[in-house]
């Protein structure tokens, strides 16, 4: 195995690990946002948009191992569900940014954590 891929293969497991704390990261901020913020829940949602940055940056670099035998991750539903998350967070309206964490980016951080285990 080249050195490349398994530096690919090595990041994917930091993700799987990591996923799963975003999974709960992003469930949390979600309860926050829907009626239960609390004084540090703006910086709280910062570093879970940073962790859903830093996990797809990942995803972005390892997609030809993911995807190597099957389309696991599809790329065009992640950017989809990105935009919405950016569309919300640029309106900085609670509601709004709590269904696009609760939809398509946590349906994708699951999923992440999902394909990422068998590395």
């Amino acid at each position: 195995m080249d050195d490349y891929r398994q530096q690919q293969i090595e990041a994917l497991q930091v993700a799987h690990e990591y996923s799963a704390k975003l999974i709960r990261g992003i469930e949390n901020v979600c309860e926050e946002l829907c009626g239960n913020r609390l004084l540090d829940t703006d910086a709280y949602l910062d570093e879970v948009v940073k962790g859903i940055n830093w996990i797809i940056e990942i995803i972005n670099r390892t997609l030809d191992v993911v995807n190597e035998k099957e389309v696991l991750i599809e790329k065009e539903k992640v950017n989809e569900a990105v935009k919405e998350l950016a569309d919300a967070l640029s309106k900085k309206e609670d509601a709004l940014i709590a269904v696009a964490l609760k939809g398509g980016v946590l349906e994708f951080v699951k999923q992440i954590e999902k394909v990422t285990a068998e590395y």
